[in-house]
């Protein structure tokens, strides 16, 4: 697991309007291969990663 596969995860779970739990064990499972992820991370991915897709024309 890398730092890029939690990102990608996490712009998953804000995608999907994913709970609290989902966070949480995310976090747990970076901790356990000792992947340090930082609550940054998680308002970068809501922010930017998402509404920049967003703005997007189909």
């Amino acid at each position: 697991m890398t730092r890029a596969a939690f990102e990608n995860a996490i712009t998953l779970i804000m995608a999907l309007g994913g709970s609290t739990n989902a966070v949480i064990h995310l976090i747990a499972m970076a901790k356990a291969v000792k992947v340090r992820l930082q609550s940054m991370i998680f308002r970068k991915s809501a922010t930017e990663r998402l509404f920049s897709r967003s703005k997007t024309k189909w």
